[in-house]
């Protein structure tokens, strides 16, 4: 199994389960797998040869693309977001393989000090990109915006402004143009693991959709989409809603098969 492999099902597993599900065991074996995605120098030199600014500064002195976990070559195809989109650009397809990997490794190994190290030097970068430091609802950095606040809610929760920034970068931009299912959806996910002052008033925003997503048992994926992920997104939904006292009773429930074989919500 590679890093990439590694991260996209263990998010899987902590969004319907949790961390507590992951053995000790396993989990050990796992950072270790996590943080042997850090790059080599020969992947670093392939990954920024092909990029528009090789030196990691565009004009502006932004630093847009990853430094320690670059993703290896693909054959050609970039990495798919853990929802599934599948980028155009290296902007969401690496950042979202760097970040996405480290808040993981922040979830699992919280002390160890090269995550650390890594966070902090990451987190400094942030400040000088466009996609999550400025109002920019441009292309794929939109996008990006919404895997840097993921990010960014669980390994500085603290810095509630940032948080709320991100956020009015996609309410102000969403509409501009037709966006791909998967980024409502993760922004959804976010919503469901920010800390609660942020969280909350957006998740009340969009509680009566949720809610008709699972008390209508919607067919939430669209066609031709695995039929895994529409497990995942009702448990973002169940997540997200879980965090209000109303629904707390729901924060263990999962999906289930009805008599017809279609994938549904307990009723609640």
């Amino acid at each position: 199994m590679t890093p990439y492999e590694a991260m996209v099902q263990t998010n899987y597993r902590i969004l319907c389960r949790g961390t507590a599900f992951i053995p000790a065991a396993e989990r050990e074996k796992l950072v270790s797998l996590l943080l042997s995605a850090r790059s080599s120098r020969e992947t670093a030199a392939r990954f920024y040869s092909a990029v528009r600014f090789p030196g990691n500064r565009d004009t502006g002195g932004r630093r847009l693309y990853p430094e320690y976990m670059i993703p290896p070559y693909h054959g050609g195809e970039k990495y798919r977001t853990i929802l599934g989109q599948l980028p155009a650009t290296h902007i969401l397809s690496a950042n979202g393989y760097e970040l996405e990997i480290l808040r993981l490794l922040t979830l699992l190994v919280p002390e160890h000090p090269d995550v650390q190290d890594m966070n902090d030097k990451t987190v400094a970068r942030l400040r000088h990109t466009c996609f999550a430091n400025e109002d920019d609802g441009m292309g794929e950095c939109f996008d990006t915006n919404l895997i840097a606040l993921r990010y960014l809610g669980t390994v500085c929760p603290e810095n509630i402004g940032w948080l709320r920034d991100r956020i009015g970068v996609f309410h102000r931009h969403y509409g501009e143009k037709k966006r791909p299912w998967q980024t409502m959806w993760y922004f959804y996910l976010c919503l469901s693991e920010l800390p609660e002052t942020v969280a909350l008033p957006e998740i009340e925003r969009y509680r009566q959709q949720m809610l008709l997503f699972l008390r209508e048992k919607s067919s939430i994926v669209k066609t031709g989409e695995e039929p895994g992920m529409q497990k995942v997104l009702f448990c973002i939904l169940r997540n997200c809603l879980a965090r209000f006292p109303a629904y707390r009773h729901i924060r263990l429930l999962e999906p289930h098969a009805d008599e017809a074989g279609r994938l549904v919500f307990p009723v609640f």
